[in-house]
């Protein structure tokens, strides 16, 4: 009989990302609060007796160039295992929305396939293998909230019992990562800094200044390119949010409320607006 396990992967926003400059390698140093939400993805693992791994997915992802795939992957040819593995993934966060669902899908499949596959891999090694496969991955991996510097991938826990009321919503368009750094000019680099104010502001436990801190450096680029963004970012604040801002590179916005009622009074104001608006909170 064969063995099968569960796991939610659970999508993130960025509560601040200030990039600070362009690095040699052509990637950018960053400061970020990763914070995990409650919005997620199912990974259901089952052992096969043959060698192949294979994915099933009720999304429209590439079955053998996806994340959770090179994961599986990694782990097969590194540690020379014998038998395979049905994965399947049922997709909840949407694709191309900046919450990082390919990272967290990648980062499942390796604690459950160090589990299925009994390889009893600690995790500094997991955490290692994370990095290669994307500079969300780690995070998504160690979970909760933490401060990411570097490119995102060196990351530092910050213990906090604070559960942030959040409405999350993603427009009808996506943005690429890549066109959103190039849009960033070498001189405005650096000169944020949200990230320390809000690791204070989280470790205090204050959500009124975890509201005050939030903040991204390609927010005034997305605003300008996508107008659409900025028209979001002030029906959230209409509809009652503490403040609100892009994730990552976008499109996604999401507003801080103050409790879970406003919340779900935003989201019956704003649901039909946009494809996806969605309650949630801290993870």
């Amino acid at each position: 009989m064969s063995t099968t396990i569960n796991l939610n992967a659970y999508a993130k926003i960025n509560l601040t990302l200030d990039v600070l400059k362009r690095l040699e390698s052509g990637y950018h140093e960053i400061e970020t609060v990763y914070h995990q939400i409650g919005l997620h993805d199912t990974i259901i693992l089952k052992e096969l007796e043959e060698k192949h791994v294979i994915i099933k997915t009720n999304a429209d992802i590439p079955k053998e160039s996806n994340l959770a795939y090179k994961s599986a992957m990694l782990l097969k040819k590194r540690f020379k295992v014998q038998k395979g593995a049905e994965i399947t993934i049922k997709k909840q966060i949407p694709i191309a929305s900046g919450l990082s669902g390919g990272s967290t899908d990648a980062a499942s499949v390796l604690i459950g396939l160090n589990k299925l596959w009994n390889l009893q891999l600690k995790s500094d090694a997991l955490i290692e293998m994370a990095q290669q496969i994307g500079m969300d991955v780690p995070f998504s991996l160690l979970g909760g909230t933490a401060l990411g510097t570097g490119r995102g991938e060196t990351l530092q826990k910050i213990k906090t019992e604070l559960k942030i009321p959040l409405l999350i919503i993603i427009p009808g368009f996506w943005i690429s990562t890549a066109e959103a750094y190039k849009s960033l000019k070498e001189e405005e680099l650096g000169k944020s800094r949200r990230a320390g104010k809000m690791a204070e502001a989280i470790g205090k436990e204050d959500l009124k200044k975890v509201a005050g801190c939030i903040g991204n450096d390609f927010e005034p680029w997305a605003t300008r390119k996508y107008p659409e963004i900025r028209k979001i970012k002030q029906n959230l604040l209409e509809a009652g949010a503490l403040n609100a801002a892009l994730s990552g590179s976008g499109p996604t916005v999401f507003g801080i409320f103050e409790n879970s009622e406003t919340a779900m009074k935003a989201h019956k104001l704003l649901k039909g607006k946009y494809p996806f608006v969605q309650v949630t909170r801290s993870r």
